[in-house]
């Protein structure tokens, strides 16, 4: 059956088309297939809550950076998946539910502010909760951050207890709860 005229269709935005046709291409023609890390399940705050489980999509062009982020949140019992930059990180989430995204400053093609304000200008994905890093402690880097919407920021190097604190203030395991 056809749709009832009252119902109208969305017409995709030129970027949100763009994404979606470059993902499609991504996955089909490389050898770059979803990868997710999995932490300990019996220290997972989403499962000791009865929750599924909270999903972080890492954006870090460095792989050193990349593994010691995604070891420290699986220590945390996060699940995770990694975006080698803006560009992926834009079309891994046009694809797949996260809770939280972590993203790079400086990053080639796609700088970590170029990202932020692609994310908040794209339907469906402008909600999701950006922590930017950053190694400028200056204050008009972290500001522009935010201007531009990212959630909270960490300066790097940061310690494993500046990140639990940073993902506590999200309160990621509450908005789920709020929004199943």
């Amino acid at each position: 059956m056809g749709k009832a005229k009252s119902e109208k269709t969305r017409k995709p935005s030129r970027t949100e088309g763009k994404l979606k046709k470059n993902l499609l291409n991504f996955f089909t023609t490389s050898s770059h297939s979803p990868t997710y890390s999995y932490g300990p399940s019996d220290a997972s705050p989403a499962i000791s809550e009865g929750l599924p489980e909270i999903r972080i999509l890492i954006v870090e062009d460095n792989p050193d950076h990349r593994e010691i982020l995604k070891t420290r949140l699986n220590s945390l019992g996060y699940v995770c998946q990694e975006a080698t930059g803006g560009h992926e990180g834009l079309l891994r989430l046009c694809y797949s539910r996260f809770d939280l995204v972590i993203c790079d400053d400086r990053m080639p093609e796609m700088n970590g502010f170029q990202f932020i304000h692609t994310v908040r200008k794209t339907s469906g994905i402008s909600t999701i909760p950006i922590i930017f890093l950053t190694t400028h402690s200056d204050r008009t880097v972290i500001d522009q951050a935010f201007s531009l919407g990212a959630t909270t920021t960490l300066v790097k190097p940061y310690s494993l207890e500046n990140l639990k604190t940073a993902l506590d203030l999200l309160d990621l395991i509450g908005a789920q709860k709020r929004n199943p």
